[in-house]
């Protein structure tokens, strides 16, 4: 038989459940005063069933109240307990999230465009050091021919200034072979030479894009390694908090429901005018839904970028 100081004892580990500040913290506690307090209520269902008092005492039908109070409070703080834990898991899915969310995607862009503009000035050279080669290639395979190599003016120019009636025809005359012999090879040479200068002026335009390329993949690698720090923290502290409220989610969820059950027995044991027996063992066979004190941890979200240990 419990003693008014055993009822005592449960009713203070009742108020002692209701004092957790996690879903760990005090578990053995709450388990301690759920089964103090269902071990009292269960004697008071088996008085019942073996009709062994006609009439409750007084002081259990009060404490049998006095539970019922507790039961629902407890109820309610465990729901509410479920709820905080739910907060604190998806706040911290949300910040391996925001991870990924610190200007990466920033400077990536910024990274892309710079090596977009870098690769287009590369190609542009590219079909610049093909046309070089094939303008120069031009004018050596027309220098080195037999029409220029093999017969080249031989005559003097010297004359340039003679007033000589013959030794200015004889210049003049040397001119125009000259001028000839060169008229069809200066241009190929002028369009080698010229395609070298532009070539050279494209080397030196392409090496100012390389080197803000350069410098943004720098930025952005430093801050892919920042993102991928935060990841792991992140990632470590959820991994903490799920094995925390994983370790006490079944056990919550059992106190729950014998908190349901032991509440549903006090309603059968104190309620006037009922089939005792009848509702006594609708209370056995009530079916207790626990999914809602069920934790969604979700899925870790997906890294932004490639990290070696996130």
């Amino acid at each position: 038989r419990f003693t008014k100081a055993r009822t005592q004892a449960a009713v203070q580990a009742a108020v002692g459940l209701l004092q957790g500040s996690s879903s760990v913290a005090g578990l053995d506690s709450q388990q301690q005063g759920v089964k103090a307090l269902e071990a009292f209520v269960m004697k008071q269902v088996d008085k019942a069933l073996s009709n062994v008092e006609s009439a409750m005492p007084e002081d259990t039908l009060a404490s049998l109240k006095a539970f019922k109070n507790y039961t629902k409070a407890l109820q309610d703080d465990i729901l509410k307990l479920h709820t905080s834990d739910q907060s604190d898991i998806d706040l911290d899915l949300a910040d391996i999230k925001n991870c990924a969310d610190t200007g990466l995607e920033a400077k990536r862009s910024t990274m892309e465009a710079l090596r977009n503009e870098h690769q287009a000035c590369r190609e542009q050279q590219v079909s610049m050091i093909d046309m070089t080669k094939s303008k120069c290639e031009v004018y050596n395979r027309t220098r080195k021919s037999d029409r220029f190599a093999g017969a080249p003016p031989t005559c003097s120019l010297a004359k340039v200034a003679t007033d000589s009636p013959d030794a200015l025809e004889a210049f003049e005359e040397c001119l125009t072979k000259t001028y000839k012999w060169t008229a069809e090879l200066e241009p190929l040479r002028e369009a080698c030479y010229t395609a070298r200068e532009e070539l050279q002026d494209q080397l030196q335009e392409c090496n100012e894009p390389q080197a803000r390329f350069e410098s943004s993949a720098c930025l952005f690698a430093t801050k892919q390694d920042d993102v991928c720090v935060c990841r792991e923290r992140a990632i470590d502290h959820f991994e903490a908090r799920r094995k925390s409220v994983l370790a006490g989610e079944s056990t919550r969820q059992q106190i729950y429901k014998t908190a349901v059950q032991m509440d549903c027995h006090i309603d059968a044991l104190v309620s006037d005018g009922t089939d005792a027996h009848e509702a006594i063992q609708t209370c056995k066979d009530l079916p207790i839904d626990v999914s809602h004190l069920e934790i969604a941890f979700g899925p870790v979200p997906e890294a932004a970028v490639v990290c070696s240990s996130a």
